[in-house]
């Protein structure tokens, strides 16, 4: 049986060596993102894994972009998604979370959806990319 955390794990280790880890401005992270970070980040969320013998859960691999800067002086407007940026991002993570098999057939994940999310607070939107995580248990 594989825990939450080895869930984690494969899908950071995939991520690590893929083009979406160094298009971001920031880093690829496990559970939480860095404190007050203003750069793109990609975040690994786990949600659920259950113990069957086949087991199944839900992972999530979050994109967070800060909004653009509208106007100039007191009039910016910080209050808008870089919708092109999220974009080309969350089009770079669909194609290499999509359909996943490792360690022989043994773990797969694949997206089943993409939602967009705003973190008001710190004037930045993510992508929320859901995905299915299932393992073999036997």
């Amino acid at each position: 049986m594989i825990t939450i955390l080895d869930a984690t794990d494969y899908i950071y280790t995939w991520l690590k060596d893929k083009p979406i880890k160094t298009a971001v401005t920031g880093g690829l992270y496990k559970h939480k993102r860095p404190v007050n970070s203003s750069k793109e980040d990609v975040v690994i969320i786990p949600l659920t894994l259950d113990a069957d013998q086949l087991q199944e859960g839900i992972m999530n691999v979050n994109i967070h972009v800060p909004n653009l800067v509208l106007g100039s002086g007191a009039t910016q407007d910080k209050t808008q998604p870089d919708h092109a940026r999220l974009k080309q991002l969350t089009t770079m993570a669909v194609e290499v979370l999509t359909d996943i098999w490792l360690d022989d057939g043994q773990v797969n994940f694949s997206v089943l959806q993409p939602l967009m999310f705003e973190d008001a607070e710190i004037n930045q939107h993510y992508m929320n990319i859901r995905l299915s995580f299932g393992a073999v248990n036997l």
